[in-house]
């Protein structure tokens, strides 16, 4: 197996004492970044010093080509009196889609995840891409509406994080306890007269058997990877409480067929003891878009 290097990064620091408490501390004072062009496009790499302690990194690139089975080298130097920098204690490659995807890490590999999770959107197993020429989900819209005798209190938002991603944030207070409840998943798309009309999907899920069976069919296993991966919606019924939905997205690779390009609604109805009562639904609006490469600078 031939193995490339996609991006290279070395980050000088110094160990120092702070004068005014005596205690030691880690001060960057220089990064550089290296990056090979068939991978790895516009980079970015610098230092943000924030005080005379504290230097922020602030690194941007863009994957041209899919990494589908990416490692990390973590090697340390220390420099010597001859200001030659010597390996040091670490050298540990590892592989950064089994990080994410197995629970066995490692005292070094969970000194990786740790920095991945807390400090880049690296927060998932491989494939890792945004890839030029191809499609993405652009969230455009999102709308929520909840039953006040059930819900408290929502918040409903969405948070860019680049020209082709945004985040889902929401936030609820559940005031009567859900013991059955299902979710129905919809999918329209928007014809020439701009009016959204159904599309392919369609479906209800119970979310209790969702979690208390393995009996989940294509659609539900789509709602267990979204409710497991981005809210705190990990267990069977009964459900209360605060219910809280983080830096979630759609991605491509939730769906089960492969969307035509054009603008879609992904609605999520909620009932308990469906079809009851509708406690409340999410309306998230998404659009195909291709992704060009940016023209280089200079």
């Amino acid at each position: 197996m031939i193995m490339v290097m996609v991006l290279r990064i070395f980050l000088f620091i110094g160990f120092c004492v702070a004068a005014t408490c005596g205690e030691s501390y880690l001060k960057i004072t220089k990064i550089v970044c290296e990056t090979h062009p068939s991978f790895i496009h516009n980079h970015s790499c610098a230092l943000k010093p924030v005080n005379r302690y504290k230097t922020f990194i602030l690194m941007d690139c863009w994957i041209k080509t899919q990494l589908r089975n990416s490692s990390v080298n973590l090697a340390l130097y220390v420099r010597n009196s001859a200001n030659i920098y010597k390996p040091f204690v670490i050298n540990a490659t590892i592989n950064v889609c089994q990080l994410f995807a197995k629970s066995t890490q490692g005292a070094y590999g969970k000194i990786i995840k740790t920095i991945f999770s807390r400090f880049t959107n690296i927060n998932h197993s491989c494939p890792f891409s945004i890839i030029f020429g191809e499609t993405i989900l652009k969230s455009t819209k999102i709308v929520c509406e909840t039953h006040p005798n059930y819900i408290h209190n929502h918040t409903c938002a969405l948070k860019p994080i680049n020209r082709y991603r945004t985040y889902i944030q929401m936030d609820c207070w559940i005031k009567k306890e859900l013991t059955n409840t299902s979710v129905n998943f919809a999918v329209y798309t928007r014809n020439s007269a701009n009016i959204y009309k159904p599309f392919l999907i369609n479906a209800t899920i119970n979310v209790c058997q969702l979690y208390a069976k393995n009996m989940q069919g294509p659609y539900g296993k789509i709602l267990k990877t979204i409710f497991t991966r981005f809210t705190n919606i990990n267990h069977s019924c009964p459900y209360s409480g605060n219910i809280v939905v983080k830096n979630a997205y759609w991605d491509t690779s939730l769906l089960p067929v492969a969307l035509p390009p054009n603008s879609y609604k992904i609605v999520l109805t909620f009932y308990e003891d469906y079809p009851k009562t509708n406690y409340g639904f999410v309306a998230y609006y998404i659009e195909y878009i291709d992704i060009k490469a940016k023209p280089r600078k200079g």
